[in-house]
């Protein structure tokens, strides 16, 4: 599969979460941005990510741009300085899924082996874990969870200690901090921990 959130075609992310959330913060924004970039970048399957999507690329609003010209299709790059927070939490997620092969399952039967999905979860609220050690992973368990909901959201850690690599905040393949037993995520968020 390929996994996308946006392309050249249409709104970019940005553009679509203002135009489908007009009440929304510019933090709530920027949440429910990194969210989807790291449900991409996560999931398995090719991702496939729209250039300056790390900027937090905008055209305005424009959904069909094609014939806009260069003042709508440029990437804005002084965004990165306004945006680095999202910047970096993408340079962070495709550090982690380059270094983990857990990230990047190549056939189903792979997949269905190694990936199982966390049942009773909370509403807007989906958990997995993936098999690290059987796909020559150095994390023995990975546990990935997302929070796409406007509330924070508590979720049951399999038993045991965990290091958080993934948080609201950072992305990336180093430790943040240890976490075991119930995980509360913020709205609009992601974790990925390992053990």
């Amino acid at each position: 599969t390929i996994n996308y959130v946006s392309a050249h075609d249409n709104r970019t992310l940005w553009d679509k979460l203002e135009y489908t959330h007009p009440r929304a913060t510019e933090a709530e924004k920027r949440a429910m941005h990194k969210l989807s970039l790291g449900v991409v970048l996560t999931s398995q399957g090719i991702p496939f990510l729209h250039g300056g999507v790390d900027l937090a690329r905008t055209k305005g609003g424009h959904h069909n741009s094609y014939n806009q010209g260069d003042e709508v299709n440029a990437f804005g790059w002084d965004r990165k300085a306004e945006y680095m927070d999202v910047h970096e939490y993408v340079a962070g997620l495709i550090e982690l899924r380059r270094e983990h092969p857990a990230f990047r399952l190549s056939t189903k039967s792979q997949i269905r082996q190694n990936l199982k999905f966390v049942e009773n979860t909370p509403q807007g609220v989906i958990a997995y874990t993936l098999n690290g050690r059987n796909v020559g992973d150095d994390w023995d368990k990975i546990f990935v969870v997302y929070n796409g909901e406007p509330e924070p959201q508590t979720v049951k850690l399999p038993n045991g200690a965990w290091n958080v690599v993934v948080n609201a905040e950072s992305a990336g393949t180093q430790t943040l901090g240890e976490a075991r037993g119930d995980l509360t995520l913020p709205p609009y968020s992601m974790a990925v921990l390992h053990r």
